[in-house]
């Protein structure tokens, strides 16, 4: 979620607004996949069959999962935000740009050694 609220910054929004935008985008998977965990823990947590002794743990997953939605859908963005409010860092702090894509059609430097002492003796490696 961070890094999407990174390029919609570099990309010319305000915190806010990439901050509303990024939670718009990952509200439906976070729910998503958090409600199959906590709905598949059900029936483990009401005891159905022989799981009695399985109850504690699927309501401490449960749980746990509530938690996490909470925290990574309002407490990451609202702690984010007040890091990184304008006025908190230096006066000349840009905003944060991400990481360029290396380009996939360049060849990558060969490296040559300088000297053949710089060569590895494979010899050495070799059966005795």
């Amino acid at each position: 979620m961070l890094d999407s609220v990174k390029h919609l910054r570099a990309g010319g929004l305000a915190l806010n607004e990439a901050l509303v935008q990024s939670g718009q985008r990952r509200l439906r998977p976070v729910l998503m996949t958090s409600l199959a965990a906590a709905l598949g823990m059900l029936p483990l947590a009401w005891g159905v069959g022989s799981a009695d002794m399985l109850r504690p743990l699927a309501i401490a997953v449960i749980g746990a999962v509530c938690v996490s939605v909470l925290l990574s859908l309002v407490a990451t963005p609202v702690l984010y935000s007040l890091m990184r409010e304008p006025g908190r860092g230096k006066p000349d702090d840009p905003p944060d740009q991400p990481e360029p894509m290396p380009d996939p059609t360049r060849e990558p430097p060969k490296i040559q050694p300088e000297s053949p002492s710089q060569l590895p003796n494979w010899q050495s490696f070799g059966p005795r």
